[in-house]
């Protein structure tokens, strides 16, 4: 599992140290085309919330530690239990939760993420002192795994863009990755430009195709948002979401892009 508990309980311990300097000059969170969700440690208890306005949704009860939406269904987010691997959907309009089954993973899982162009969700899983990493594919609808094959390094967080292309963030490098979703291969595609830990989230925002991180801030405070370039791996900082220590992140869109001006082609 991605363990995440000390970091809800310690996030005071967890640093962002991105150059000042490097503050996206134009974009700010609140123009983000899809909705983005998640879930933070409220009070005693676990909340999912619309990460972009802040607003809560609903207790959940339960600690995720990722998650992914599939088929193009803004309504559930696919999550995975970090204590016991169990998968789960979560309800986007009231945030409660059904039980699909247990993966049988065992580990830290770090990044789950639906693939459009094979219809097949993929997760990682990386060994608790970071001495390797695995690519597993998962059945939504059984929790069924495969596994795919070894990754090198320690990866933290996964993405997969419309076209089709696997990213990953390698802890031990602080870099950006392409992950080959046939084999696991991995070619480093550059450094992010700060120090990377476990709270790292990555998603590509389905209609812009732009790729976003997230990692909790100096004092834990909040989370920093930002942008990641592709062909570099360098990441820019937009904003600080006045929201800290959230799990589960993933971008949600409605519709197919192919079909979201709203033809057909025919």
């Amino acid at each position: 599992m991605k363990s995440r508990f000390a970091l809800l309980c310690l996030v005071t311990l967890i640093a962002w140290a991105a150059p000042a300097a490097a503050v996206h000059p134009n974009r700010q969170h609140g123009g983000i085309d899809s909705p983005l969700y998640g879930e933070v440690l409220s009070g005693v208890d676990y909340a999912y919330i619309d990460v972009l306005t802040g607003e809560p949704i609903g207790a959940t009860h339960i600690l995720f530690s990722v998650g992914t939406f599939a088929h193009y269904d803004a309504s559930r987010e696919y999550a995975i239990e970090d204590a016991t691997a169990d998968l789960y959907t979560i309800d986007t309009s009231t945030a409660a939760t059904t039980r699909i089954a247990n993966t049988g993973l065992s580990g830290i899982v770090s990044g789950l993420r639906w693939d459009a162009g094979t219809d097949k969700t993929y997760a990682t899983l990386h060994a608790p002192d970071c001495s390797g990493s695995t690519l597993y594919t998962i059945d939504l609808s059984s929790a069924a795994t495969t596994t795919v094959g070894s990754v090198s390094g320690c990866i933290v967080a996964l993405a997969i863009a419309p076209s089709g292309l696997m990213y990953g963030v390698d802890s031990s490098s602080g870099a950006l990755v392409a992950i080959d979703k046939t084999n696991g291969s991995v070619e480093s595609i550059g450094a992010l430009g700060f120090s990377v830990d476990e709270s790292i989230e990555i998603d590509v925002e389905p209609i812009s195709g732009i790729l976003y991180g997230f990692q909790d801030t100096v004092g834990g405070g909040g989370t920093s948002f930002f942008s990641i370039d592709v062909t570099t791996g360098f990441a820019m900082l937009i904003t600080t979401i006045p929201v800290p220590a959230i799990t589960a992140l993933a971008f949600a869109t409605r519709l197919d892009p192919i079909f979201d001006d709203g033809f057909d082609g025919n």
